[in-house]
């Protein structure tokens, strides 16, 4: 359930993030409501399965307003490199703070 409070936030907060960090945590966030991908215990199909919700009525109500996928790529959205996301808790890297999104399925 934190899964889905944490994309909702990311979708609502960071919608308009002016910072590649905050507007690649938007991608992924986007990227993981729209998934259809059932392949890994996490996915946004999966976790909607285990705790009994209509994942399009889920999905309808987190990407109402949201502005697509493909409109943050033509923004510059996706630049760089992403790190490997798992679970969305808080890490430190050595010389470097870092928040890991809860969507993505490992390194890309």
């Amino acid at each position: 359930m934190s899964v889905l409070c944490q994309a909702a936030s990311d979708l609502r907060q960071l919608r308009y993030a002016r910072r590649p960090r905050g507007q690649r945590l938007y991608m992924d966030a986007y990227t993981w409501v729209a998934s259809t991908d059932r392949s890994w215990p996490y996915s946004f199909l999966n976790l909607c399965e285990t705790l009994r919700l209509s994942p399009e009525c889920v999905r309808a109500e987190l990407l109402g307003d949201a502005v697509p996928a493909q409109s943050s790529l033509r923004r510059g959205a996706a630049g760089g490199t992403s790190r490997a996301l798992r679970f969305g808790f808080l890490t430190s890297v050595p010389g470097k703070r870092c928040r890991k999104s809860a969507y993505s399925r490992g390194s890309r």
